[in-house]
């Protein structure tokens, strides 16, 4: 695919991983998760918590600079954040992911969604399967990056919040149909 122009641009999409809270298990008790971060052929994966489920503290953050696209493919890009429960013989398992669209991401006044609580779902899943914290961020040619003043202006914006979770809505992909993919909290 080529954008108008034709040309490769370079982007840059950086991420924090705050927390999950209320991790729905397969055993229905304590797990060792972790979260593996997906995005333009790009994996991260957090360090492995021990013996966790209610609330697990990351607090890891990661940026990749220099992601040569087409414009047209950045525009039909994600992030995805995947909790996973690390099983020491097998593969592990899945407890829920969520999504986040690029383009949305990059739309906005400070190219982030700083400190937002996103619902991990499971597959073929209606319900939520917890909820996990984080700042996301996407900027392209000609974008200044967030600095951390964006980040408390962005989290004090209440002006803008319901604006905000109606964006991050249409962003969030693996929801069931009818119901909403962040909380907004």
């Amino acid at each position: 695919k080529r954008g108008s122009d034709g040309k490769m641009e370079s982007y840059s999409v950086g991420f924090t991983i705050f927390d999950a809270r209320g991790l729905v298990t397969p055993s229905g008790g304590p797990v060792d998760p972790l979260v593996v971060v997906r995005c333009c052929g790009q994996e991260y994966r957090t360090d492995i918590k021990r013996s966790k489920q209610e609330i697990v503290v990351w607090n890891e953050s990661k940026i990749w600079s220099n992601l040569q696209m087409y414009p047209d493919q950045f525009s039909s890009a994600f992030i995805e954040f995947e909790v996973q429960a690390r099983n020491a013989f097998w593969r592990n398992d899945v407890i829920g992911k969520c999504s986040l669209q690029l383009e949305m991401i990059r739309r906005r006044k400070t190219h982030q969604y700083t400190k937002k609580w996103l619902t991990l779902y499971g597959e073929n899943q209606t319900g939520g399967m917890g909820i996990i914290k984080i700042t996301v961020f996407a900027v392209g040619p000609g974008d200044q990056p967030p600095s951390p003043d964006d980040d408390m202006a962005d989290a004090q914006d209440e002006e803008g919040e319901r604006e905000d979770l109606e964006d991050l809505h249409k962003a969030v992909l693996g929801g069931a149909e009818g119901t909403a993919g962040g909380t907004g909290k």
